[in-house]
């Protein structure tokens, strides 16, 4: 395999990979509500459930997208060349179940953790807040490594 084939894999890697972050910017901070935010910590809360939805649906439009980018070798956002092999449909689903799985686990737990421990962002325990805070971004970030490998590999 030529140096060119692995720059352009790896371009294709960091331009999904910065698509689901932006995703997670908009769906995690700007677009989340108030009642999805304060429902998180009961489990199976239609609030929790509709925002890590929301979170998989953008995934899922993400990867249609990708695929169908790749399928046709199709030129996208200013001269990004997004080609590539597609990945099927079932693989598509199966990679936003797991998200969804990870993602409303993640929250839930850190909601719980949060709400047991009295922990707030200015408060006496602001130092383990933001640390589960970091953590639970790790996770939500490390979701998507995983995506864009299993997309590339």
């Amino acid at each position: 395999m030529s140096i060119e084939y692995y720059n352009t894999i790896m371009q294709n890697a960091f331009v999904l990979f910065l698509l689901l972050l932006w995703k997670h910017l908009m769906f995690d901070f700007v677009f989340q509500t108030e009642y999805m935010l304060r429902s998180k910590g009961k489990y199976f809360h239609v609030g929790g459930i509709n925002h890590s939805l929301l979170h998989i649906v953008a995934t899922y439009l993400i990867l249609i997208i990708w695929n169908v980018s790749s399928a046709s070798n199709y030129i996208l956002y200013g001269g990004i060349h997004l080609k590539g092999v597609p990945i099927s449909f079932s693989s598509i689903v199966l990679l936003v179940l797991c998200e969804f799985i990870v993602h409303y686990h993640t929250d839930y737990f850190k909601a719980k953790l949060s709400i047991r421990n009295n922990l707030t962002p200015i408060g006496d325990n602001r130092k383990i807040f933001w640390a589960l805070t970091g953590f639970d971004q790790w996770v939500h970030n490390t979701t998507y490594l995983c995506i864009v490998w299993y997309v590339i590999s």
